[in-house]
């Protein structure tokens, strides 16, 4: 019976134990080197070309993931898991061998039995690599890499998949150029770190005075890899001192144009001094140039004081938390104020309606207290039986890591064989002990905190 119940704590804490991800990426950058001249003609435009297109993906935001970037991606980091942690094994195991070495044997004994011990920790950590939940994204920011020149050239001297490993660079352009009367011929490729392969590679060829419009068909084929779509762009014109934003990211001042958008819905807002903040939902779609011309109308703005009975209520305008009653707000003719409280129905006010000063009072509340005491009453009892559950696991793991540590201590003395056996259930049976003090604090204070609503609600009857 102590078995099983041994067994039955363990899985269920191995279980919480294990569900963690792989690493999240924050972001992705991408990089360029200079372009390879394969004739002297193409010397001059050889970087030049290259950093043109850079400067151009520059405002790329974010790369669409397919199935095959999550799952290589997924792969690459157990390998670089496990890597680490045989690197770790070998130096643990490098380590056990020289304790033959030592002349106390006692000491050799209890060193070699730690070594050990650490090293079994490490080989379950290897084999439990294949539990790690994989990473599921639809999307990753992108960066643009710049070198100490703040230029977007990766040095790959060292080899392109070290460098780019050493530099988190996930994907790299590179191409060749040919310069043959007044004729530009230029490969371009595009290289993914995590699929170790190409996965664009595109000849472009136009007259040499016309390479900004060629760079624009390089960046314009490539923004389409990273955001899986043909992109669209759109242009924004407003007042000169209004401020213009896409997706509340900051593009420009009185004027914008973005070039590779996700098709789809984007936020714009606009926003200017001692004006309301004008915000519009825009749909883009695949290939498609949008221009936009908006005007942010001018409109007063005063303030009011908001009073309510019973105070403490939270102000609401245009959907921005304000603060609670009594308080004076900031409002436009045509905002929007809600005031909420627990217990009452919520209040609307159009601000072009009111004077400087109003006074609210909440209608009574309507509210089944019978109902309320019930639920309340449900939450307490829910809480206490749980709390009572969870004392068996507490008191059971206590008994085990007892009973290990005396057989522990008990073969360590009579140098017995398995005392690391003995040494890894009492650690087992010791994180199951603290994990029950956890649950049962938790779920402890879970249940005061309900037995406490449950009898303010009493009062109410």
């Amino acid at each position: 019976m102590k078995k099983f119940f041994y067994v039955l704590i363990i899985f269920c804490f191995s279980f919480f134990l294990f569900c963690e991800e792989i690493p999240v990426p924050k972001e992705w950058k991408f990089a360029a080197t200079p372009f390879t001249a394969k004739n002297d003609s193409a010397v001059s435009i050889s970087a030049s070309f290259p950093l043109l297109v850079m400067e151009k993906l520059s405002d790329i935001g974010v790369h669409i993931l397919s199935k095959e970037e999550i799952k290589a991606y997924n792969e690459y980091q157990r390998k670089e898991i496990i890597n680490k942690l045989s690197d770790s094994l070998n130096a643990k195991l490098a380590e056990r061998d020289e304790l033959l070495f030592s002349s106390d044997f006692f000491s050799r004994w209890n060193d070699r039995v730690k070594k050990n011990r650490e090293i079994e920790e490490i080989r379950k950590k290897i084999t439990d690599v294949d539990l790690l939940q994989d990473v599921n994204l639809d999307k990753v920011n992108m960066v643009l890499y710049k070198d100490n020149d703040s230029l977007p050239f990766l040095d790959t001297s060292s080899g392109i998949r070290k460098a780019m490993e050493n530099n988190g660079v996930v994907f790299l352009i590179s191409g060749q150029i040919t310069v043959d009367e007044q004729y530009a011929v230029i490969d371009v490729s595009l290289y993914h770190f995590y699929l170790d392969s190409y996965i664009f590679s595109k000849r472009y060829a136009k007259k040499l005075e016309e390479l900004d419009y060629l760079a624009d068909d390089v960046a314009y084929d490539i923004a389409s890899v990273f955001l899986g779509a043909v992109p669209a762009s759109i242009r924004i014109k407003t007042d000169k001192n209004t401020a213009i934003y896409i997706d509340d990211k900051a593009v420009g001042i009185g004027e914008a144009y973005l070039y590779f958008l996700i098709p789809g819905q984007h936020r714009l807002a606009l926003e200017a001094r001692n004006k309301k903040r004008l915000v519009r939902d825009v749909v883009l779609k695949e290939g498609e140039n949008t221009d936009i011309e908006l005007i942010i109308e001018d409109e007063s703005r005063r303030t009011i004081r908001i009073v309510s009975n019973p105070e403490a209520a939270s102000v609401f305008v245009d959907g921005i938390f304000y603060g609670k009653t009594p308080c004076n707000v900031d409002v436009y003719s045509s905002s929007v104020i809600e005031l909420r409280k627990d217990g009452y129905s919520s209040i609307y006010l159009s601000a072009a309606n009111l004077g400087d000063k109003i006074d609210i009072s909440f209608a009574n509340p309507n509210i089944d207290w019978q109902k309320r005491v019930i639920e309340k009453r449900n939450k307490f009892y829910t809480s206490f039986g749980l709390f009572f559950l969870s004392l068996p696991v507490t008191v059971i793991s206590y008994g085990l890591w007892e009973d290990s540590y005396t057989a522990y201590h008990a073969a360590n003395q009579s140098l017995a064989s398995n005392a690391d056996d003995y040494y890894s259930k009492m650690n087992y049976a010791a994180g199951a002990y603290y994990g029950g003090l956890f649950l049962n604090t938790a779920f402890f204070v879970m249940t005061v905190y309900n037995l406490n609503d449950y009898l303010k609600s009493l009062d109410k009857l």
